[in-house]
Order: C-alpha cells, then sequence, then structure tokens
C-alpha cells in the first residue's frame, strides 16, 4: 500500500515538474530566445547564465501560473532550473536531458531525467556518482518528447554531486542492452547555489 502511495506521488510530481520545466528545459536545448525576439514574440526568459556544463534558467510565470500563485498569495514568480543536455554530435540528437529544481512548496531538490523513447521500463534508471553504489529510481511516465524519472536529492546525494568527480547514468534500450551514459558534474556546484539562492529573491 506505501509502496502504491510513493508511486503515485512520483508520478503526480513528474507530471507537476514536466508542466513546471518543460518551456526551462527546451529554451536550455534550443537557445531560440533572439529568433523570437526578432518574431515580436515576447521571451518569458527572466535569467539566464551558464556555468561550465549546467544552464542555470529562470522563466517568467505563464499566465496560468500567475493566477494559481495570486489565489495562493505568493504573487509573481520565477521558475527556475539548471539543466543539462547530451546532444550526439552528428544528428544533434538529445540522448538524454537532466533538469535539477527544487519542488514547489516543499523546496525539495529534484533531478527530472528525460531519456529517449523505446527504453525498458521495468529496470528503470540507475545514477552512479564516482565510486559510490548506484541510485535506482523508476520511470515515471513517457510522453512524446521522451521517457521521464524523478530521483529526489537529499543532502547527500547533492554533497556528492558537487564534490564528485564524474558521474554515468545507465539505463535500459533496445533487446535490453545496457546504456551508460555521462553525466558532467563540472560546474554543479555553483549552478547549484544560483539555484538555491534564487529561492530567496523575488
Amino acid at each position: 500500500m506505501q509502496q502504491q502511495k510513493n508511486r503515485m506521488q512520483g508520478l503526480t510530481l513528474a507530471l507537476m515538474l514536466c508542466l513546471i520545466f518543460a518551456t526551462t528545459a527546451v529554451r536550455a536545448e534550443t537557445k531560440a530566445n533572439k529568433t523570437e525576439d526578432k518574431a515580436g514574440v515576447a521571451s518569458p526568459t527572466a535569467e539566464a547564465k551558464t556555468y561550465d556544463n549546467w544552464t542555470y534558467r529562470c522563466e517568467l510565470a505563464q499566465q496560468n501560473d500567475q493566477k494559481k500563485d495570486a489565489a495562493a498569495g505568493r504573487g509573481d514568480k520565477k521558475q527556475c532550473a539548471i539543466v543539462q543536455n547530451l546532444v550526439l554530435k552528428q544528428g544533434g540528437q538529445t540522448v538524454m536531458r537532466v533538469v535539477v529544481g527544487l519542488a514547489p512548496e516543499q523546496n525539495q531538490p529534484f533531478a527530472l531525467f528525460t531519456l529517449p523513447l523505446g527504453v525498458i521500463l521495468p529496470p528503470g534508471v540507475a545514477l552512479k556518482i564516482d565510486e559510490a553504489d548506484p541510485l535506482e529510481f523508476p520511470y515515471e511516465i513517457c510522453q512524446p518528447d521522451g521517457c521521464k524519472a524523478v530521483l529526489k536529492l537529499d543532502d547527500a546525494t547533492i554533497d556528492k554531486l558537487k564534490k564528485g568527480g564524474k558521474a554515468e547514468v545507465s539505463f535500459h534500450g533496445a533487446g535490453r542492452r545496457e546504456v551508460k551514459v555521462p553525466l558532467s558534474l563540472k560546474g554543479f556546484g555553483t549552478a547549484f547555489a544560483a539555484l538555491t539562492s534564487s529561492t530567496t529573491r523575488p
């Protein structure tokens, strides 16, 4: 019963994070702000900065979110996250997108992993930092842009990501073949500090 409850909470969180940070992740990947501005479309980007292999971005809340924030007494807020994309040199296909942010209300750090469609779901995803035991977590939902998995980040994991030398994400693709993808930790500590400090700014 508790396991089912945890899965439902994970799915709910994944859906919420996808909605909140979809624009942030896409803008970090496409860098389409200038093109949109030239076309006369107002860009909602409030802040953007690169820390080595991580991109810190904040987006102004969309109209619907503004109404919800006003109803909750929070006013107009920015939605911030740090993002890393792994893109194939040939073809430019995104193999993995990682969005690290703070879940609303609780300010709980999390990592939202988007992996290609066609992955084998039951084994889930594993994150290995240096020589530590891998952290295993399940997929929550698959959408047209990929399959999503959410990992809540406790203080110990955050510390490893800040101090670690290397990390890799593993999952199973076609033919149940294990795929290992490197995740760069360069710049994570500085980017995460910018993310957490953004919660104290209007």
